[in-house]
């Protein structure tokens, strides 16, 4: 049994908001599903740890006080979830599984200074070699005492770390398909990763293709759930709570005293029963940026037409998605001047420096092979169950070109994330259901620093989609106006098929307000 140090006894800061926002999820939730993935934690005093070290923000380090730094057993962090600081010898872990958890906690680990760095190619402790075996006559064993690496027997380090992270792995794949997770956790899956550098430490298992993607309920990604190799997004995580709990106490005073002043505009935090979805959370109030001209904009995300249960219910949704796409060649030139006045003069989102690497397929996309596709990836049993997956699929799917999950990942922070990636996913949606209706394609292809721009006004016979990044570089008060009128100048520069999808209103406000142009959320 460990011991807890009276110090570490929990606040439970800015829980209530984290959770009704779904930036985390709720406790009881998270030890559920993180105790499928570890039985062996199924224990009283792991939970019983967990109560009380479970936080929302990263816990100063002092590593000169005795519980106050960083954990050589866990990191502070399990699966995600932050814990408050405290010693590997009063760790929740029990003693007996702290090697194997260690080892699968994280995508990669170094034994010398305790960093999960996924490409840790220098390590400030590379000379460190533990006292204990020494002593012990073991020889000088290149790891930090503190996790008692000292249990195995020399040089089987290699093959025990191989065990036990294959076994993890594997155990996740069969409790997959026994029932989705609730939760995206961290290191759920080996990521993509090549020994194309020497690693200190056990780098990632260079294993990604040899695991089939897990399935995850709707609703399982939590921003929060970062690994600790990401100490600034955790801490801007945590100053994002902060803010969203003002704003709340604000309303609260303002309802008890409508006449005084409320600084900030409040989010609305509902109370929410432990796993709900990210479908929720996408529901903040966030206030529409469409023009007066398209009027019909839902003021939620509306995710209706990427889930079907059957090929029938699926071919119904497109025939309708299919008909929408005729707004785009036919909306009024009163409605293009009015987009074009709300976007003024950014005709560009801000260039992409970094290079991307991306992963090609070769392929030569044809418009029946994309609405065949398209059609599939409305299917819930032959589609991605998340959001990042949906999108990478999706740029695949109409440039052959996908980003890495981590690179989009990245980028999806902030309070508007969820809406964010909602907002991209319909205008890859809208895009790919415009190409399909035509009779020829252009060549199109993600941004990157070759071709960085995404023009709202004009289009050449390269089109270049936006990635993640180049998608939130516009505004959010004009982004909507400016992929509206993208798509629209990529459809007018195409020929349209004859045979279907006529009959499209001109302005996108026919058919109960469903058109494509003013019929999805918006791109907030």
């Amino acid at each position: 049994m460990y011991a807890i140090p009276p110090a570490n006894r929990p606040s439970r800061k800015y829980q209530q908001v984290a959770v009704a926002t779904h930036r985390f999820p709720h406790p009881e939730t998270f030890w559920k599903e993180f105790i499928r993935r570890r039985p062996k934690m199924n224990i009283p005093a792991s939970k019983q740890f967990f109560d009380t070290h479970v936080c929302y923000e990263p816990s100063p380090i002092d590593s000169n006080t005795e519980g106050r730094g960083r954990c050589g057993a866990c990191g502070n962090n399990w699966g995600g979830q932050l814990m408050k600081a405290h010693s590997a010898y009063n760790c929740g872990v029990p003693k007996h599984y702290q090697l194997e958890f260690v080892a699968t906690n994280t995508a990669a680990y170094c034994p010398r200074c305790l960093s999960s760095e996924e490409f840790h190619v220098s390590c400030r402790e590379k000379d460190l070699t533990c006292k204990k075996c020494e002593e012990r006559g073991n020889g000088p064993r290149p790891h930090n005492p503190i996790v008692q690496w000292c249990k195995l027997k020399e040089g089987t380090d290699p093959t025990k770390v191989w065990e036990w992270r294959t076994a993890y792995y594997q155990h996740l794949q069969e409790e997959s398909k026994k029932e989705p997770f609730e939760i995206r956790m961290v290191n759920d899956r080996p990521i993509k990763f090549e020994p194309l550098y020497a690693c200190w430490g056990f780098p990632p298992l260079n294993g990604h293709h040899l695991y089939q993607p897990l399935r995850y309920a709707p609703g399982a990604d939590y921003p929060g759930l970062l690994p600790a190799t990401m100490p600034q997004q955790q801490a801007a995580m945590a100053k994002e709570l902060e803010m969203l709990e003002k704003r709340q106490v604000n309303r609260q005073v303002a309802r008890a005293n409508p006449t005084a002043p409320v600084s900030g505009t409040g989010v609305t935090l509902t109370t929410r029963a432990p796993g709900e979805g990210i479908e929720a959370s996408a529901r903040l109030r966030y206030p529409s940026q469409a023009p007066a001209e398209i009027p019909a904009i839902s003021q939620a995300p509306n995710l209706s037409f990427w889930t079907a249960h059957s090929r029938k219910e699926a071919e119904g949704i497109w025939e309708q998605e299919s008909k929408k796409a005729a707004t785009f060649w036919n909306t009024s030139q009163d409605v293009i001047q009015s987009l074009e006045e709300d976007v003024g003069q950014m005709g560009y989102p801000a260039k992409i420096d970094e290079e991307y690497q991306y992963y090609e397929d070769e392929y030569q996309l044809k418009p029946n092979d994309l609405k065949d596709m398209l059609i599939q990836g409305v299917l819930i049993e032959g589609s991605p169950d998340c959001f990042v997956d949906r999108a990478m699929a999706l740029q695949n799917t109409i440039t052959g070109q996908r980003q890495e999950e981590d690179t989009i990942r990245n980028q999806l922070f902030g309070l508007d994330s969820a809406t964010v990636i909602v907002a991209y996913l319909e205008m890859l949606w809208k895009l790919a259901v415009v190409l399909s209706q035509s009779e020829e394609l252009p060549k199109l292809q993600l941004a990157d620093s070759k071709n960085p721009y995404v023009s709202a006004r004009a289009w050449k016979e390269l089109v270049t989609v936006p990635t993640i990044k180049s998608f939130k570089s516009v505004p959010a008060q004009v982004r909507y106006h400016f992929f509206t009128l993208w798509i629209i100048n990529v459809a007018k520069n195409l020929e349209k098929k004859s045979s279907e999808g006529e009959g499209g209103s001109t302005s996108g406000m026919d058919n109960g307000g469903e058109g494509v142009i003013g019929g999805g959320s918006g791109a907030q």
